[in-house]
Parts: C-alpha cells; sequence; structure tokens
C-alpha cells in the first residue's frame, strides 16, 4: 500500500505521526511535571509540619524552666498552624499512603497538644505547693525557734537558781532535763534546714536519692516533736509544740503533693517527646512516599 502511495503522501503521512508521537510524548511530560509540581508543594506543607512541631518543642522546653505564658501560647498557635496545614493537606492528597502518614502525625500532634496542657496545668499547682510548702516550713520554724527561745529561759532560770536547790541530784536532773528538750529543738531546726536543702536540690537534679533524704529529715522531724511533745509538763509548751508538728504535717503533705506533681510532669514530657518523635518519622515516610510518586512519575 505504501509502495503505490506518492511521495506526497508519504511525506504528509509522516509528519501526521510524528506530530501525533510529539503531542503524546508532551502531554505525558506536562502530566509528569505537572505532578512533580503538586508534589513539591506537598513537600513544602510536611515541611512546614515539621517546622511548626520544632518550634513547639522549643517553647516546650523554655516553659520547662519558666513556665511562661507567651511561651504557652506560642506553642499552642504552633500546634495550630501544625493542625491547619494538615487537615489542608490532607485534603489535597490523592495517595491514601501519604494521607495515612499525615494524619498519623495530625493524631501524634494532639496527643502532644493534650500532655502539654496537662503539663501547664501542673505548673501551676506546682507553684502552689511550692507556695504553701515554704509557708508551712517557715511557721513550723518560727514555733520550733520560739519553744527554742521559752527552754533558753528556762535553762537561764534553772542555773541562776542553782544555789537554790537543796539537792544537788534534783539541780542536776532539772538541768539534764531542759538540755535534752533543748536539744530535741535544735535537731529538729537543723533537720528543717536539711529537708529544705534537700528539697530544693531535688527540684534542680531529679534526683531520687536526695528526695528520699528529704524525706527522712520530714519523717524525723514528726518523731523528734512527738517527743519534746511528750516531755513537757506544761501545757502551754506542749501546745507549742503540737502547733509545730502540726504545721511539720502541713510541710510534708505539700512536699508530697510537690513530689508527685514532678513526677506527673516528667511523664508528661516522656511522652510529649515520644509524640513529637512519632509525629516526625510519619512525616519523614510522607516525604518518602511523596518524593517516590515523583520518581514514578518522571520515569
Amino acid at each position: 500500500m505504501l509502495k503505490s502511495m506518492r511521495i506526497g503522501r508519504k511525506l504528509l503521512l509522516s509528519f501526521i505521526c510524528l506530530l501525533v508521537l510529539t503531542m503524546i510524548v508532551g502531554r505525558v511530560g506536562k502530566s509528569g511535571m505537572d505532578t512533580i509540581s503538586v508534589n513539591m508543594d506537598h513537600v513544602q506543607s510536611v515541611n512546614d509540619i515539621l517546622a511548626a512541631f520544632n518550634t513547639a518543642r522549643i517553647h516546650e522546653q523554655r516553659f520547662a524552666l519558666t513556665s511562661g505564658k507567651e511561651d504557652a501560647e506560642s506553642l499552642r498557635s504552633a500546634l495550630a498552624q501544625l493542625k491547619n496545614k494538615g487537615i489542608a493537606l490532607n485534603g489535597d492528597l490523592d495517595d491514601e499512603e501519604i494521607k495515612s502518614k499525615v494524619s498519623q502525625a495530625l493524631t501524634n500532634a494532639e496527643s502532644y497538644f493534650t500532655a502539654f496542657n496537662d503539663y501547664a496545668r501542673i505548673s501551676g499547682l506546682r507553684a502552689q505547693s511550692m507556695e504553701e510548702m515554704k509557708d508551712s516550713s517557715n511557721d513550723a520554724f518560727k514555733e520550733i525557734k520560739g519553744l527554742e527561745a521559752a527552754l533558753n529561759d528556762i535553762l537561764d532560770d534553772t542555773i541562776a537558781s542553782r544555789d537554790q536547790y537543796r539537792d544537788a541530784d534534783d539541780y542536776q536532773d532539772d538541768l539534764a532535763y531542759v538540755m535534752e528538750q533543748l536539744g530535741y529543738t535544735q535537731t529538729i531546726s537543723l533537720l528543717f534546714l536539711n529537708a529544705r536543702k534537700f528539697e530544693k536540690e531535688h527540684i534542680i537534679s531529679r534526683d531520687e536519692t536526695i528526695l528520699e533524704r528529704a524525706r527522712k529529715s520530714i519523717n524525723n522531724m514528726l518523731i523528734l516533736a512527738q517527743r519534746l511533745a511528750d516531755s513537757f509538763d506544761d501545757e502551754d509548751n506542749i501546745a507549742m509544740t503540737q502547733d509545730a508538728r502540726s504545721q511539720i504535717l502541713k510541710y510534708q503533705e505539700n512536699f508530697e503533693s510537690h513530689a508527685a506533681q514532678m513526677a506527673q510532669q516528667e511523664q508528661l514530657g516522656e511522652e510529649m517527646g515520644q509524640s513529637a518523635l512519632n509525629a516526625r518519622e510519619a512525616c519523614l515516610e510522607a516525604l518518602a512516599a511523596i518524593k517516590k510518586d515523583s520518581g514514578e512519575s518522571l520515569s
């Protein structure tokens, strides 16, 4: 058939075939370039999600140091932008695998957001517990110091009235009695200083060994305060000692509340870190899937 065709028709047919082939190649090429262009936009969106998470984590670390409201609001703002970007991206995606990874990142972001809000709430409770610890310890310390001053006056009176004792043994007994009570008050005062020292060290280091030392000091204070109260005959001294012991109990209660709150925050910090890590892995997997799709479009 081709042999019987004239040269002009053969050239025209060749030209038409070449034109059709060129259009097909161009069409395929344009489709591939459009896909790559769209995928580049998707890559940028995923990178924006990662950047928003990085911003949130920076403000999280600052908040952990200062409990500043500005950092809390900046963190929440970054997560809100992340959520909006993720929802918009999922609306543009057709690939189910990529959509699944973006959805996973959004789920992790929500978990992170919930953990941070709990963390921030506990920060407020911790501040309250620390203030109450300070108040109760100061009140108890004041009571003990007042009792110590009263006992020093009794000691001075006992020594001054030495010559009025008919029996030297009675004088020695009274002197030993007051000295024993003074020893209790001085030991309690030292234990208070130790407890406050360990309390501050634990806040900085989060060392459980230091926490147990603080607890031991507080327990010993309570034991000695009870012994001191039992050693008195004077009702005023007994009442003063019991008041001091009540304040020590309040201090212990606030101390334990604060320690529990610190432990909760530590757990929430780990949850936030794990959520952020999971979100990052999901985003990286989404990026890998998008790049793979772009490669297939070119081929």
